[in-house]
């Protein structure tokens, strides 16, 4: 008797898993955000109902831009990664976005710090000091001022390409 009522509830728990994966694979055919104000729209909208953001000139944009816009987004995660993928990228025309995202959440430390490694690889590729002395004057968080302050001082942009052995 225990068996078989066992054997009734995980029936009814699989065929509760199978309806789930359902619904989750039909949200994800029918699910879409705006990647302009990333509210939730149509799936076959041609433009946001929300912001009237043409979709279409989205998916006309480089990698780049659209790492640029998502600086912009309201999850940290979603900023973070778009950060690093910038600074790996070594994208020059990511430094004044980069750094208007460090001034508009200056109590998020860990992404102001960051935004400071990124701009030092950015620097690495091919830029100059000015993003990195910004943030090392204006930034709220005294890290991040100070990390930036130190990579300036550390490895002046003349050193760049060099190999300095220190013994």
């Amino acid at each position: 008797m225990e068996g078989l009522r066992l054997g009734v509830k995980v029936s009814v728990a699989a065929g509760l898993d199978a309806s789930e994966a359902r619904r989750k694979e039909w949200l994800m055919r029918e699910l879409a955000f705006c990647q302009n104000c990333y509210a939730r729209i149509p799936i076959d909208a041609a433009i946001c109902p929300h912001c009237h953001t043409s979709l279409r000139d989205w998916q006309e944009k480089t990698y780049a831009d659209c790492l640029i816009d998502a600086l912009q987004h309201l999850l940290s995660e979603v900023r973070m990664r778009a950060i690093i993928a910038l600074g790996w990228r070594g994208e020059c025309v990511a430094e004044k976005p980069l750094v208007d995202c460090a001034l508009r959440h200056p109590i998020d430390v860990i992404e102001g710090l960051e935004i400071v490694n990124s701009l030092r690889l950015i620097r690495d590729s091919g830029s100059d000091d000015t993003a990195l002395r910004h943030l090392s004057l204006y930034h709220a968080a005294r890290a991040v001022r100070t990390m930036a302050a130190e990579i300036l001082r550390e490895f002046p942009l003349w050193q760049k390409g060099t190999n300095l052995a220190h013994d």
